[in-house]
């Protein structure tokens, strides 16, 4: 038979239902019952003892706050619990926390606590902030298996032991900036799909593993330290939210694993980043120059030669992309080479017939007369295109016509162009070679 749901509608029935003094511990223990109150464990009331949570089927429609205590918690354990409002314990010292198949409805805060003991969360749904920012976790944390879908802070805190975070879903992606890892940490088959999930100046102190993972939203690992390694197998992170930095530390690290084929496809989403950067870069310098030269702020300094040579740069390193994406797509595409080679040989040649056409020294009109005529006029023009295509022909190489200096110059830019797409149509065949 099904024990029955207790249902407890005020602090002194809560505390009357599950507080035990067992001397040195309060215990606050309770199983199958709706808590409909705000729940507040004061420090007045606990004096320095030490405090035990156990929840086991509980659902809680109010606030739970455990952040007045400011002293060592023995242990929390919440089983099969569910939680609509916030639940609060910050800055507590806990020796051990266990959370398993709970729901919380809104923010589960743990910050700026100290964990002495074993972490274990798993199978939860968070639909709130999960907050452990500025924490230390002294022992081995175990965080599989879960649901997150709102922000999850995980900022400033110190892992002493082993961190396991596989197989997590984070909607909102997670924060774990200036944080350290002083022993391994495991982030495997780890999706996060709106926001990035975040390394910023994480040190990884010994082997760690961020593998078969997908970052939908993007990954930032910007200033991280990597003292031993990092293995990355296996990984899809959408470029669009992730900086240059980040794919380049990738790319590298593919690189140390000897995983060439990888390290050039994070060479291709460095690229399109840092492009998108310089575009945004030259924008910038083109308002900030504006602003400075309509006087708009107080003080200004002459403007220096700096800051007009880091606008030059912009364009130059610009164009370069731009020409290699066109050309072989950063290197990495024979055939882009092809099309790039053929395309720019026909605008050449088009633009090199129509100038004699204009000037009146092409043996044939285009148009219609009859098919013996239109026939010779597509032969002639064929014929030539292809020694137009070698970059190397003669300059008069049309037999019958008089080149003017205007069909020179556009038959040597042609040349310059065309002689380019080559060497990058070749350089493309050695891809794997040149990372």
């Amino acid at each position: 038979m099904e024990e029955k749901i207790k249902i407890i509608k005020s602090q002194e029935e809560f505390e009357k239902a599950a507080l035990k003094d067992t001397g040195s511990v309060l215990v606050f223990s309770l199983g199958n019952a709706e808590i409909q109150c705000d729940i507040k464990i004061k420090i007045k009331r606990i004096s320095s003892k030490s405090v035990g949570l156990y929840f086991n089927k509980v659902k809680l429609l109010k606030r739970f706050d455990f952040d007045d205590i400011k002293v060592h918690a023995q242990e929390l354990r919440l089983e099969d619990c569910e939680f609509n409002e916030d639940f609060i314990a910050s800055f507590t010292s806990i020796r051990s926390l266990t959370i398993k198949n709970s729901i919380f409805g809104k923010a589960l805060d743990f910050s700026t606590s100290l964990f002495s003991e074993k972490v274990e969360i798993t199978y939860n749904d968070f639909h709130g902030l999960f907050n452990f920012s500025n924490s230390n976790f002294l022992k081995k944390l175990e965080i599989p298996d879960n649901n997150f879908n709102d922000n999850v802070d995980f900022g400033y805190c110190l892992f002493k032991d082993d961190s396991n975070f596989k197989s997590n879903k984070f909607k909102r992606g997670a924060g774990f900036e200036y944080s350290i890892f002083e022993r391994r940490f495991f982030g495997m088959e780890i999706f996060s799909f709106e926001n990035k999930m975040d390394f910023s100046f994480v040190t990884f102190s010994k082997d760690s593993f961020l593998t078969q993972s997908y970052f939908d939203g993007g990954l930032s690992l910007y200033s991280s330290i990597i003292k031993e390694t990092l293995h990355i197998t296996d990984i899809k992170v959408f470029s669009n939210n992730s900086d240059r930095e980040t794919l380049r530390i990738i790319k590298n690290l593919f690189l140390k694993q000897s995983d060439r084929i990888q390290a050039l496809n994070f060479h291709e989403k460095e690229m399109k980043v840092y492009e998108k950067d310089l575009i945004e870069r030259k924008r910038t310098s083109k308002k900030e120059l504006k602003r400075l030269e309509e006087g708009i702020e107080d003080n200004i300094e002459p403007l220096g030669n700096e800051f007009l040579e880091d606008l030059k740069s912009y364009k130059r390193d610009f164009l370069i992309l731009i020409s290699s994406r066109l050309s072989n797509h950063y290197g990495l595409s024979w055939w882009q080479g092809v099309k790039f080679t053929l395309f720019s040989s026909l605008v050449g040649y088009f633009v090199y017939i129509l100038c004699h056409i204009l000037q009146g020294n092409y043996p044939y009109e285009f148009g219609w007369d009859n098919w013996e005529v239109f026939s010779s006029s597509v032969d002639y023009t064929l014929k030539y295109y292809f020694q137009f295509l070698w970059p190397t022909h003669k300059f008069d190489f049309m037999a019958g016509v008089i080149s003017s200096p205007l069909n020179y110059l556009i038959d040597i830019l042609s040349r310059i162009v065309v002689g380019f797409g080559v060497y990058q149509t070749i350089q493309a065949f050695r891809k794997f070679g040149k990372i």
